[in-house]
């Protein structure tokens, strides 16, 4: 992805993107280091955050990025586990225990059969985050929608419409890296283009329609969708 400062107005920086508390002390990677791979890209997106959501959502992000390796492991019968994920699982073994027999109890159902609030606390957190990276807007209500599934097991109709880029109809704050992003393309027809954090690893996109909609894609195998209100 190509990086661009954010010159929009900085005060929507100047709260936690996950509770909305002022002079937050930290900063956080969206997506978080553990979603990745080293090496990691140049100028990760970084946004503030309180200490306490920082620490508290580390968990819950270790877990899904735990959960997800095994489950494509799982799903095609190879050993998926990258290097980060496997020494994970050398420091909590009950981590992975628990996370193996939600895989093999889950069988159609996986997702549903590990742990959602941590899917959810997590997405929530990538969708803000990227939200106030691109668009340099803070949204503190909860999503009016968000849904996860495997890219394989969905319809070529449901794939083709996901992955799609949609037009811009409501230009982006001025100075905003989504509207540096726009003014940097090249031919008129101008949209909301797929960031490419790792390839074949994490992309993400952020369009701001008659709502947000925030798509997310790990591993090229685990996708979500989140819908926040405009």
């Amino acid at each position: 992805m190509r990086y661009f400062n954010n010159f929009a107005d900085e005060r929507q920086l100047g709260v936690c993107v996950y509770c909305g508390n002022v002079n937050p002390e930290t900063r956080d990677h969206v997506p978080s280091k553990v979603l990745l791979e080293q090496p990691y890209p140049e100028h990760l997106p970084v946004i503030p955050v309180c200490k306490e959501c920082n620490s508290n959502l580390s968990i819950d992000e270790e877990y899904v990025a735990c959960f997800i390796e095994s489950w494509r492991s799982e799903y095609y019968g190879k050993d998926f586990l990258r290097y980060k994920v496997r020494k994970i699982y050398e420091r909590k073994p009950t981590l992975r225990t628990r996370i193996e027999k939600s895989l093999r109890k889950g069988k159609n159902k996986t997702l549903m059969s590990g742990e959602m609030e941590r899917f959810k606390n997590v997405f929530i957190k990538l969708a803000k985050g990227h939200l106030l990276f691109e668009f340099n807007e803070f949204k503190s209500e909860d999503p009016y929608s968000i849904d996860f599934f495997l890219l394989s097991e969905i319809s070529k109709v449901e794939y083709d419409l996901f992955n799609s880029v949609p037009q811009v109809t409501n230009f982006p704050e001025v100075g905003s890296r989504a509207m540096q992003r726009v003014v940097d393309m090249s031919d008129s027809d101008m949209r909301f283009m797929w960031q490419i954090v790792q390839e074949n690893r994490y992309r993400y996109l952020v369009a701001q329609l008659d709502f947000v909609i925030i798509k997310i894609v790990i591993d090229e195998f685990f996708g979500c969708q989140v819908i926040l209100g405009d």
